[in-house]
């Protein structure tokens, strides 16, 4: 979270920026006092009544926030006296505010050429260099105002802030502590500085200048934001929770931002209960805040809730049908719940809208293959390489499609066209490392997934899979034993990896320890074939001969076709399986499984991501 918010600074600051500057002209320049009734005399000597005329009107449409008329009047106006710096500003006031930064800048221009050395117009010139990007002019106006005036603390912030943006972050403070020995009681300069001392990551620094902007101004929330940020950056979550509460509960109860931030926090920490509460109370606030109702969708996804996660979707998806990530997400969810009719309607609804949208073909191939359609699944991912060809994750489903068709060259083939557009992206490694299993090619098997782990020396599923192939051929039992142990260190609970820590054990000689581990492993994964294949090799190891029988009966009711284990059965004296009524159901029943693999197999990355 923190990282988004330094990365909005640069942002922040030419907002604040632009705004600054535009009221330091509105206070300075000479223009309608509104709401007092009083007109500037200066507009009322101009030569021409006829500029005077339509200067009132512009005046009184804008009053009415009538922008058309108004600018149709101060164009009006200028025809008559194209010389006033009043009307030269009001209307590029009025320009900049209907989002014409280039118009406002070149009237504004026109006014400075008349009145040079006016300060609100200088600052008014270089906000909008800034909101263009032009930040070596806007630089050069604001040297300008502060020699004309060494009194503009605004001055100093906002060119401070340029430096900041230009990541020249010594200048910016330098600058930054200038404006704020100008006017020490400005709490704004305090706000600049902690935003620039974040950008370099110095988040102490960083939360004594919020402290004192907060010191100076007990309202503001910019500055609570500022300094919660800073906690969190240092994983102090406590601290940070304190400081959005504290704006809640001290100066703004019904601050929007907050709550996110801490709905945000809560998911985190996977305390969805509390995310939803603070989610439905934004929605107390504002019933059709169709953002709260995304958020609340996605925790109800997180909570694998997915029904109410749908319901909350669809209504975001009809207020906003062309938001095409969300439509995606929703396409997802109904996979989740097995709905695959509507899944891939829900796809084919948004590649008619947008015939190049990647995620859509991306996810819809994912979906064919997994029921069986390879042909259009190859056909819609082999459409987003072309649209989009540095997305590796194409890559990855088409690779995995051609190797679920048992096409393995082709498979190959793909994931290194994959690592040719990204060489550092270990998902592809370890894929292909997979693919080189199944076509018993060791040694490539063996350099992808160390390449892989080289590349993430925290890929649980790489770590596994290499230390599950040395232990399966009873070799570097002992590098084995290592891998595996790393893996488990990432993800402790996995059924599949303590299966191979099991089989490691096994392959040492540890059979109570081997022993140990499959009970563990029965008890996370009770229905993959191999892991209660394993557990009857051990009990028949240890001549628990009625318990080795069942367990390999539980594997054959997993998977009837392996007929390896069949011959084992029969070779160890229980008989012909294919002879217990339990067998032959399992063999009459519909087979087919959607998922793509497991623990030891190829892997994916979905579903889409939409959290902002």
């Amino acid at each position: 979270m923190m990282k988004v918010l330094i990365k909005q600074s640069a942002i922040v600051f030419l907002t604040l920026g632009l705004l600054s500057c535009t009221s330091v002209f509105m206070k300075n320049a000479d223009r309608v006092e509104r709401g007092s009734g009083v007109i500037d005399n200066k507009m009322s000597r101009e030569k021409d009544p006829r500029a005077y005329y339509h200067f009132l009107r512009a005046y009184s449409a804008e009053m009415d926030n009538d922008e058309e008329l108004a600018l149709k009047e101060y164009l009006s106006a200028l025809r008559y006296d194209n010389q006033s710096a009043l009307l030269l500003t009001s209307t590029a006031s009025l320009l900049m505010r209907r989002g014409d930064i280039a118009g406002a800048t070149s009237y504004i221009q026109s006014a400075l050429r008349i009145e040079p050395d006016n300060i609100a117009t200088l600052m008014f010139l270089a906000g909008l260099y800034s909101s263009r990007g032009q930040y070596r002019q806007a630089i050069q106006i604001y040297d300008r105002v502060i020699k004309l005036d060494p009194t503009q603390t605004e001055a100093y912030l906002t060119e401070g802030s340029l430096y900041a943006n230009q990541e020249q972050f010594d200048k910016a403070i330098s600058v930054i502590n200038k404006g704020i020995e100008t006017d020490p009681s400005s709490p704004l300069g305090y706000y600049y500085l902690g935003r620039v001392v974040s950008d370099q990551k110095k988040y102490p620094e960083a939360a004594q200048a919020f402290e004192k902007a907060i010191a100076l101004a007990p309202t503001f929330e910019s500055a609570y934001l500022g300094l919660a940020s800073a906690y969190e950056a240092q994983g102090e979550f406590g601290q940070a929770r304190q400081i959005y509460r504290r704006v809640l509960e001290e100066v703004n109860p019904h601050s929007r931002e907050v709550r996110y931030h801490l709905v945000q926090m809560d998911i985190q920490e996977k305390s969805y209960d509390s995310a939803l509460a603070m989610v439905d109370e934004i929605l107390v606030d504002d019933p059709d805040d169709l953002e709260a109702r995304l958020r609340k969708g996605l925790i109800y996804s997180e909570k694998k809730e997915y029904k109410k996660a749908i319901d909350e979707l669809k209504a975001v998806a009809v207020a906003r049908p062309d938001e095409l990530k969300i439509r995606d997400y929703l396409a997802y969810l109904y996979e989740e719940t097995k709905d695959y009719k509507t899944a891939d309607q829900e796809y084919r609804a948004i590649l008619e809208i947008d015939p190049n949208y990647v995620d859509a073909h991306l996810h819809l191939g994912n979906l064919l293959n997994r029921t069986d359609n390879t042909t259009e699944a190859i056909e819609h991912l082999t459409r987003a390489i072309s649209i989009d060809p540095k997305r590796t994750q194409s890559y990855l489903f088409l690779g995995l499609t051609y190797y679920q068709a048992g096409n393995y060259e082709k498979a190959v083939e793909i994931f290194k066209q994959g690592i040719a557009q990204d060489p550092k992206d270990p998902e592809l490694y370890f894929n292909i490392g997979a693919v080189f299993d199944k076509m018993n090619r060791f040694n490539d098997l063996v350099a992808a997934m160390e390449e892989a782990i080289r590349l993430d020396p925290k890929h649980a599923n790489a770590l596994n899979y290499l230390g599950y192939t040395y232990a399966d051929r009873g070799v570097k039992l002992e590098e084995a034993l290592d891998l595996i142990k790393r893996a488990l260190a990432v993800r402790p609970d996995d059924g599949y990896y303590v299966d191979s820590l099991g089989w490691t054990y096994f392959k040492m000689g540890k059979t109570d320890e081997a022993l140990a581990q499959l009970h563990r492993a029965v008890v996370l994964v009770p229905d993959d074939a191999v892991i209660q294949e394993h557990l009857g090799d051990i009990y028949l190891k240890k001549s628990l001969t009625q318990e080795a029988k069942e367990a390999w009966l539980r594997s054959l009711e997993l998977d009837p076709d392996n007929n390896k284990l069949v011959e084992r059965y029969k070779m160890a004296g229980f008989g012909d399986p294919a002879k217990e009524e339990r067998i032959q159901k399992a063999r009459l029943r519909d087979s087919k499984s959607l998922p793509l693999d497991n623990g030891r197999g190829l892997t994916t990355e979905h579903p889409p991501s939409i959290v902002h």
